[in-house]
């Protein structure tokens, strides 16, 4: 029977034997149903281009600046799709940066001495990050970062000190 979005479809029997003049039988020879996936019609994001003003922040050329370019530049997915965020090497969010963002430009205001990741992301309207852009950063002469007074503390940024 089928649906609109996934007709079924019959293909009748031409002829069962190999006999010119044989018997001709009338039926269906086979079935077609389309399994139905949600198609993605979307022009999905392939790269993202990240760069800053300076990898080193010190008080000197603090706060510094990043932006992207996004490719391809007609692709469905725009700067409200795309975030930033700072990240260890083993990928944990980190608080030695705080980021804000202006469309396809953030402003990055150092809150302690560390090196970190500053990561690009887009989930190309999936639920996971597909396209991922980074560069390696590091802050000089802010001092010790505090941790958020009330908030979670994960345990690879954990220390009794």
């Amino acid at each position: 029977s089928g649906d609109a979005l996934c007709p079924r479809r019959e293909y009748p029997l031409e002829r069962t034997s190999n006999q010119k003049n044989g018997p001709r039988l009338e039926g269906v020879s086979c079935l077609e149903d389309k399994i139905c996936h949600e198609v993605k019609e979307d022009r999905p994001l392939r790269k993202i281009e990240l760069s800053v003003s300076t990898q080193v922040i010190r008080p000197e050329n603090a706060p510094a600046c990043a932006s992207v370019r996004l490719l391809p530049e007609d692709s469905d997915f725009s700067a409200e799709d795309v975030y930033f965020k700072a990240v260890t090497d083993s990928g944990v969010e980190t608080n030695l940066l705080e980021i804000s963002r202006d469309g396809l430009r953030a402003v990055l205001t150092p809150r302690g001495d560390g090196k970190y990741r500053l990561r690009a992301c887009c989930k190309n309207g999936t639920e996971v990050e597909e396209v991922i852009s980074e560069l390696e950063m590091e802050n000089q002469g802010f001092g010790a970062a505090s941790p958020a007074l009330f908030g979670s503390v994960i345990a690879p940024q954990f220390s009794e000190k």
